[in-house]
């Protein structure tokens, strides 16, 4: 390691021990721990959106939705008669 490495570490080691917060140290924590992961996995990790709407998201995975005459015709055809409370009990 070089002597400006070491001094900053030095340095940073200085400010941490300074940390008197909780939440400042967990912010501390965190983002360390971020940073190894990244590191080790790539840029697997995205950040989170402060807001998004139902159709950002229908537009980015490509939703196409039903075709609802499709879908009543497989019903249909399905035929079931048992009630719901019957079906979902033979999943058990």
């Amino acid at each position: 390691m070089t002597l400006n490495l070491d001094t900053r570490k030095a340095n940073l080691i200085a400010t941490i021990n300074a940390v008197s917060s909780e939440e400042e140290l967990r912010d501390i924590e965190k983002y360390i721990k971020i940073r190894r992961l990244t590191a080790e996995h790539g840029d697997i990790f995205k950040g989170m959106r402060k807001t998004i709407t139902v159709e950002e998201l229908k537009r980015e995975q490509n939703y196409q939705g039903i075709d609802r005459e499709k879908f009543d015709k497989l019903v249909a055809e399905l035929d079931i008669q048992e009630p719901i409370e019957e079906l979902l009990a033979m999943l058990d």
